[in-house]
């Protein structure tokens, strides 16, 4: 018996959800119902697991590798982003614009639906409430639609998913894959942070976060004699953040890395600004060497040869943000120094591998 081999089925659209969350539980259930039932993966906080990044970057990972965005605003404004003062519903709502994703915007209808207290929010909350709802239902760009109980915007919401479907074709259009290469380059940074001698050399695209501060003349020479440098004619980040995966598969301090820049490289560095809070992908070079003294600061006491992996700035693509918000910074913490590198994350991964704990 000869069997017809089938094609692969589409690939399922995968549709952020976005609101508030205790106060928009029933709502948000009904919006997963809606998107089940179009045969849609949704994608929310509730997926998130564990993970000391800052909540609003895998907020903003997950919108890279969505074809929908969906927000239900009710009466409160939400948790607030320290750094911009916005609230994470109304900055998920701005980045899925700048991404040029299909915006299917709920509100509620305030005349119909009667929350508690506790879920209104008033005075400078209500008033940024009220801001945000007047941007939406102004915007040319978006689709408006009013709720009164959470059936309603499930009919709502399930209406609206086929009809972007359907705009948009059986098969969910991927984003431009300039704009997604750094989703493959964090892939190959994870499996190098892993196995740094194999994957050294490699070169590609990533999104990184500054969460430290250049090194200084304090620097030993030997940092970045190791990697091909001068010293005092190149460009020293520490604590380097690399983005674009959800799941980390390895020590989170493992996913912190100093950075080298130099030439047009670290120029283009100091013409946008980078520095520390600043998000920016760039084409890079994953580089694994061996670093006399352990490429300590001048006068580090007892620091002994071994191989550190980096990573080299070779050409500046774009800045994503300034300003965003660090790991550390959000903890309060003070910004880690190199010499704290081999007794933490990826350095001692690396003495580890080298025999040399």
């Amino acid at each position: 018996m000869t069997t017809k081999k089938q094609d692969n089925p589409p690939p399922a659209f995968r549709v952020f959800v976005s609101s508030t969350y205790t106060d928009m539980l029933p709502y948000r259930e009904a919006i997963r119902t809606a998107i089940n039932k179009a045969d849609c993966i949704p994608y929310g906080m509730e997926r998130f697991g564990a993970t000391s990044v800052p909540p609003i970057e895998t907020c903003y990972e997950e919108l890279a590798s969505s074809q929908i965005y969906i927000c239900a605003i009710g009466m409160r404004y939400g948790s607030i982003d320290e750094t911009s003062q916005k609230s994470y519903t109304q900055l998920e709502y701005e980045k899925a614009k700048e991404l040029g994703l299909p915006i299917l915007a709920f509100l509620v209808d305030e005349d119909k639906v009667e929350f508690k207290a506790k879920d209104i929010d008033r005075g400078e909350g209500g008033v940024k409430l009220d801001q945000f709802k007047r941007e939406i239902k102004d915007s040319k760009e978006v689709t408006c639609s009013f709720f009164d109980s959470p059936m309603s915007l499930q009919e709502s919401v399930y209406r609206s998913i086929l009809g972007e479907i359907k705009r948009q074709g059986a098969r969910p259009k991927s984003l431009d894959s300039k704009d997604t290469d750094y989703l493959e380059g964090a892939k190959l940074f994870s499996r190098f942070v892993k196995r740094p001698e194999r994957y050294k050399n490699s070169e590609c695209i990533l999104r990184v976060r500054v969460d430290g501060l250049y090194g200084g003349w304090r620097l030993r020479d030997e940092v970045f004699a190791a990697f091909g440098f001068v010293a005092g004619d190149a460009l020293f980040l520490n604590d380097v953040y690399v983005t674009g995966m959800s799941k980390i598969d390895v020590a989170e301090n493992i996913w912190h890395v100093d950075c080298f820049a130099a030439g047009e490289a670290a120029d283009w560095l100091d013409d946008n600004f980078v520095t520390t809070g600043t998000l920016f992908e760039g084409k890079f070079k994953l580089v694994y060497e061996l670093v006399e003294k352990g490429g300590g600061s001048r006068g580090t006491v007892g620091a002994v040869d071994t191989k550190i992996a980096n990573i080299v700035l070779l050409k500046g693509i774009k800045v994503i943000e300034h300003d965003s918000p660090t790991r550390l910074s959000k903890n309060n913490k003070n910004v880690m120094g190199l010499d704290d590198l081999l007794t933490s994350g990826l350095g001692r991964l690396l003495i580890a591998q080298n025999g040399e704990e």
